[in-house]
């Protein structure tokens, strides 16, 4: 009994269909991978801190910030997280969207056209001793989808 094999025109054809096929996945994921760099390559902001109140005790400090859009992205307030961590570094006292903080209200919009701020406040709600590692904190603001340091400020050291 003999055994034959493909046709070589057969073997010609599907191979041309492999590669094609392959080619169109590497070309789609590739696209999609470059449109999320450059979104990301073009994010970038200031943070300003405003002000601060508290109202003793255990309640929350509010610690109200202005975003500047410096970027040539939308920034979008959903997809970012702020993180704000002790003067020392040995603790972080809160991540928006983690725990111990959480915004109060952002005034104005969600999505920070380029050129444009936005007024927010975040409300810190972890208990003392935390509250004393305020003054001088790094306030961090970080982009979730391209997981990139938007900006940062210092906190005064006037906060207690």
């Amino acid at each position: 009994m003999k055994i034959r094999g493909v046709s070589p025109l057969i073997a010609t054809i599907i191979l041309i269909a492999l590669t094609v096929s392959i080619g169109a996945i590497i070309v789609g994921w590739g696209r999609s991978y470059i449109q999320k760099q450059m979104i990301c390559a073009g994010m970038s902001a200031s943070l300003n801190y405003k002000n601060y109140s508290y109202s003793g005790g255990n309640n929350p400090k509010i610690i109200s910030f202005d975003i500047l859009n410096s970027g040539e992205s939308v920034i979008n307030l959903r997809n970012a997280y702020i993180k704000i961590t002790s003067i020392d570094e040995t603790s972080d006292i809160c991540s928006y969207g983690t725990g111990g903080c959480s915004f109060v209200e952002t005034l104005g919009s969600n999505n920070i056209v380029p050129s444009n701020f936005t007024s927010i406040s975040l409300t810190v709600t972890s208990i003392s001793p935390i509250y004393n590692k305020l003054s001088g904190a790094t306030v961090e603001l970080y982009d979730k989808t391209c997981n990139t340091l938007l900006a940062s400020t210092i906190l005064p050291y006037s906060i207690s």
